[in-house]
């Protein structure tokens, strides 16, 4: 768990209550770490929790009942492997140097904005972008100078179980089980804890390596310990 608040729980906070519409997410409760700044703390225990009987249930509005994919078998098929890859180099946009000196640069000078710009341009739907990259920056603005804070090269989303997958024309709506992976500076692998996610991703006209598909909003909570990640 200390690898969660150290790395992206902050701006997963600030991402979800960015979002109209998004109630709750829960927070494992090891996220009130003495250690932990006041300013990190207050941003995540400061989000209402969603009863874990909802979740597992499937009754509170966040998330729908386990069900059947929607869509033909080769959309839905390439909607998995695309939201998988969106949102790997999504969290990868987070990645920051080990060093303080670069991390600081990388995070407030010019190239640095430009590159993060840029590459969640090619991952996040264009009318999204400036808020997403506000939002982004704000979190990584907390780990400046941090030197606890492990930096890491990229992440990458692993699917523990889909729950859903509904692909409507240029639309589609991915439910699924999963945690992010990260591969740190320094060579070793750490995880997020396992949450259940709700992707919407749109799809434009420029087929791309990820079929012109962009992610549109995301929302969480967190799999309450004791509680299987699979349909049932």
């Amino acid at each position: 768990m200390g690898e969660l608040k150290n790395r992206r729980v902050f701006i997963v906070a600030l991402m979800l209550g960015a979002f109209t519409g998004i109630t709750a997410v829960a927070v494992n409760a090891h996220s009130n770490d003495a250690n932990m700044p006041e300013a990190k703390r207050n941003a995540i225990t400061s989000v209402t929790t969603i009863d874990p009987v909802e979740i597992n249930n499937g009754s509170h509005s966040t998330f729908s009942p386990w069900a059947s994919d929607v869509g033909p078998a080769e959309q839905v098929a390439q909607v998995k492997d695309v939201a998988v890859a969106l949102f790997g180099d999504y969290y990868s946009l987070g990645a920051m140097p080990q060093d303080m000196a670069a991390r600081h640069e990388y995070i407030v000078g010019a190239a640095g904005k430009a590159k993060r710009a840029a590459e969640l341009a090619r991952v996040w739907a264009a009318d999204g972008v400036a808020d997403e990259l506000n939002t982004d920056e704000k979190g990584m603005l907390t780990f400046d100078g941090d030197t606890t804070s492990v930096g890491y090269t990229r992440a990458v989303f692993v699917v523990t179980s889909w729950r859903n997958v509904t692909v409507q024309g240029n639309t589609a709506s991915v439910r699924a089980v999963g945690y992010i992976k990260y591969l740190n500076n320094d060579g070793s692998t750490s995880n997020d804890p396992t949450w259940q996610w709700q992707l919407e991703l749109v799809r434009g006209d420029s087929p791309d390596n990820y079929h012109g598909w962009r992610l549109a909003k995301r929302i969480a909570a967190e799999v309450p310990e004791g509680v299987s990640d699979t349909a049932g």
